[in-house]
């Protein structure tokens, strides 16, 4: 699988947020500005070679990409909180929605499927900062041939 092809799924996912307008970025930016997500390197998963693959002839690549939701903990943290989750669910409904492209597939037809399958919440202290971050790392498992 070329390289390029992770760097355009990411991009893709990079799309369905900003079409959220939600502040998005790949790769992890060096200052994060709240409310925004980041789109972080995947983890990539193959077949076993003892193991069978979806159907006959295709090379399954599953990818699980991470996606950080972030947010400042302010002094009144249940309206932080609210908007966090609220843009976290906007991004998970916007990713069961996808419509296969003109190949059949989805995500700029990159891929066969797209799902997230979990969104943990977290709190990161900031050294330095008056106010902590929190967020919810959310997980995109992808499912491509190519």
């Amino acid at each position: 699988m070329p390289g390029e092809l992770h760097d355009e799924i990411a991009g893709a996912l990079v799309d369905v947020l900003r079409g959220l307008d939600i502040r998005a970025d790949k790769w992890g930016p060096r200052n994060i500005k709240p409310l925004c997500a980041v789109v972080q390197l995947p983890v990539i998963r193959r077949t076993d070679p003892d193991g069978a693959e979806d159907h006959l002839g295709a090379r399954d690549w599953r990818l699980e990409y991470p996606v950080y939701f972030y947010n400042e903990l302010t002094e009144k943290p249940q309206p932080v909180q609210a908007e966090l989750l609220k843009q976290t669910v906007r991004f998970i409904d916007a990713i069961d929605e996808l419509t296969p492209g003109a190949e059949g597939l989805v995500l700029s037809d990159l891929c066969a499927d797209a799902k997230v399958t979990q969104s943990i919440p977290f709190v990161e202290p900031r050294e330095g900062q008056k106010r902590d971050l929190i967020g919810y790392e959310t997980t995109v498992s992808i499912l491509t041939f190519k």
